[in-house]
């Protein structure tokens, strides 16, 4: 399969591999691991984030069942993480939402309830993180799985070209 049936797949969007990494970077994954430092109660919040994608945070009420302020459980939380709460949620949820698209034949309607998002705004989401729709997502890695080939942009076309 060449560089031009690649391109058609993902309807002429530029595949570019590395921006997949984008999530694992703000949100590792984390094991038992993790810095002894972290504070208890940042480390509970990010086990919730992490078990209940689908549900709705509101940082306020998280903060009130720790009894603390939710500007200092936000500052505490970028402190130790590195980035604010917001952000972190939505590349875990970004994240598993890719996990799905590639190892399940859920729809992206679906996806996309189970990572507790509506649709429109996961579609717009997924595209600003990785470059390409949920379902050209799916598309492609598929293809990869398949032929081992992803298409990358050329660098002054814009065109895709084919990398190992």
């Amino acid at each position: 399969m060449g560089t031009k049936d690649l391109a058609s797949v993902s309807g002429g969007f530029p595949w570019n591999g590395r921006r997949q990494s984008l999530a694992r970077q703000i949100a590792p994954p984390r094991g038992p691991d993790w810095p002894a430092s972290m504070d208890p109660r940042i480390r509970h919040l990010e086990m919730l984030m992490r078990r209940d994608l689908h549900r709705p945070f509101r940082l306020g009420d998280l903060a009130a069942g720790m009894q603390i302020s939710a500007s200092h459980l936000s500052h505490l939380f970028s402190t130790q993480t590195g980035v604010s709460p917001k952000r972190y949620l939505k590349a875990i949820r970004l994240r598993r939402a890719g996990e799905l698209l590639e190892g399940s034949s859920l729809s992206v309607k679906e996806v996309a309830a189970r990572v507790g998002l509506d649709v429109s705004r996961f579609i717009k989401e997924f595209r600003e993180t990785y470059g390409v729709t949920p379902a050209q997502h799916r598309r492609l890695m598929r293809l990869r799985d398949l032929t081992g080939v992803q298409s990358a942009p050329a660098p002054e076309t814009g065109r895709a070209r084919t990398t190992e």
